[in-house]
């Protein structure tokens, strides 16, 4: 198989896992019953941009948007019951709902580093796939069953989902030169994104549909088996011209220096952005559908194509952003350190500022979808950046540098939608103001501490054991051009 083929079965592959993830903060807003008790009166529309915040009116001692006219359910206030929805959970049950995958999912971060380094990442990232999607076929059931057998579901699905990751630095440590790395790096997770926006647009579908929401589950999980016998059939641990990491056998003759990692600076502040990093796009990717239709009251269909405006844009900026960087450091135009540097610091801060401004925005739905949608399509800038960070510093250890760093990064997965529904618990306006602000706040800290630690020098502790080839400290790349990897992939 060549890189090419390579880098699009691992694209497809994050596709099918964040479809996986993602489907249920869509097809939640379908499965549980609406509180109507929540529905506010109408009041005529007003053309001027100042009167989207006279929409925002005391409503039982909260502040909350007005319904309009397309989705008003009823002309007055009722407190009668919708026929929609299936499960009577209250905003904190929700929340546990939706965190319940991470609390899977930072448990074998680090036990799938180890295990791709040590069996390799093509069985760990395939096994990862194949075991999320027959639960993820399995979550119906479960949730019919009860709600602690839906939650258990979900932590098992992100159980097996959380050894991917790790494993496909892995793989990429072994598969591609480190000039190529943050052009390649956000092609495949590109296909994260597109995994988003394909799943919250047909999941708003087939929730609105005669299936019901139980479809989502079950196309999803057969698409992942598919995509499963394909890579098993297809891929290898290693390109058959070789791996690009000389320096393979180090780990196997040394161990992992833990001591060494965890006291690592350069490292260390990998860890902060990525987990401030993370509490933002965890925050939007799992809440941003209950927002858009708890206060600004989108429909269930227009719910997920809106909710999937911001990846979309995202999306597109990994397809543009890290390759057009790629190309300044190969042509000597920006330094490895300084496009690092940038792209984290503009990736983090810019997208935190734009979130503070949703307030100005009041109930105004046009202005506040393109707010998210610029932030986080903005906030893809980063993948140039610290994300590249773990087959830099050390290659022989990547997969347990991304273990230790995405359990961390993981925390905000459950944390966040906990911190939602206690804020959001009365479905007011302020309260999601606050969590931006606080979203903000995390931005700013990641950007900050990156900003001053970033290195992108391979560690001395990569190393340990002396190789006659080269000096201690120093992983030997065998390829003959850096610069043919996979830049033009994703031009």
């Amino acid at each position: 198989m060549n890189i090419r083929a390579f880098s699009f079965l691992l694209c497809s592959g994050n596709f099918m896992l964040y479809a996986l993830r993602v489907n249920l903060s869509v097809a939640i807003v379908a499965m549980v019953k609406p509180d109507s008790e929540l529905v506010p009166v109408t009041i005529p529309p007003s053309p001027s941009f100042k009167s989207s915040l006279d929409k925002i009116e005391p409503y039982n001692e909260r502040r909350v948007c007005h319904y309009p006219d397309e989705t008003l359910p009823t002309a007055t206030v009722t407190s009668s019951t919708s026929s929609q929805g299936e499960f009577d959970w209250d905003a904190r049950t929700q929340g546990y709902i939706l965190g319940s995958f991470f609390w899977g999912y930072c448990l074998t971060n680090l036990l799938g580093g180890l295990l791709a380094e040590r069996y390799g990442g093509r069985i760990v990232y395939g096994m990862g796939v194949t075991l999320t999607s027959i639960l993820t076929i399995l979550s119906p059931m479960a949730a019919h069953s009860s709600t602690s057998a839906f939650m258990l579901i979900r932590i098992l699905e992100g159980m097996t989902e959380g050894v991917t990751f790790p494993a496909m630095n892995v793989l990429m440590a072994h598969w591609v030169p480190a000039a190529s790395r943050a052009g390649f790096f956000a092609f495949t997770t590109s296909g994260c994104l597109f995994g988003t926006v394909v799943t919250m647009c047909v999941t708003g579908l087939l929730c609105d549909s005669s299936w019901g929401w139980p479809s989502c589950f079950y196309l999803f999980g057969f698409l992942g088996l598919v995509w499963a016998v394909v890579w098993f059939y297809n891929v290898s641990d290693v390109p058959l011209t070789g791996s690009v990491n000389a320096d393979q056998d180090t780990r196997r003759k040394s161990g992992v220096p833990w001591m060494k990692i965890v006291t690592s600076p350069a490292f260390l502040c990998v860890v902060v952005a990525h987990f401030c990093a993370n509490w933002g796009f965890y925050c939007l990717l799992t809440e941003m559908p209950s927002y858009l239709a708890k206060v600004l009251h989108f429909n269930l269909h227009t719910n997920g194509l809106v909710s999937s405006l911001p990846f979309i844009a995202k999306w597109c900026t990994l397809l543009t952003f890290p390759a057009y960087m790629d190309r300044k450091v190969l042509k000597g135009e920006i330094s490895l350190y300084n496009a690092r540097r940038f792209s984290s610091f503009a990736g983090l801060l810019i997208p935190g500022l734009l979130l503070t401004t949703i307030g100005l925005a009041g109930c105004n739905r046009t202005l506040v979808v393109m707010i998210l949608t610029l932030a986080v399509g903005l906030s893809g800038l980063d993948h140039a950046g610290h994300l590249c960070a773990f087959q830099e510093l050390a290659p022989n250890f990547a997969g347990t540098l991304t273990g230790i760093s995405n359990t961390v990064a993981t925390l905000p997965g459950f944390l966040a939608p906990q911190l939602t529904g206690y804020l959001t618990r009365d479905q007011g306006w302020e309260g999601w103001q606050t969590l931006f602000f606080i979203t903000f706040l995390l931005y700013a800290t990641g950007a900050c501490v990156y900003a001053f630690f970033v290195s992108v020098k391979v560690q001395p502790w990569n190393s340990p054991v002396h190789s006659s080839q080269g000096s201690p400290g120093r992983a030997l790349l065998k390829h003959p051009n850096p610069a043919a990897g996979l830049t033009s992939i994703s031009a």
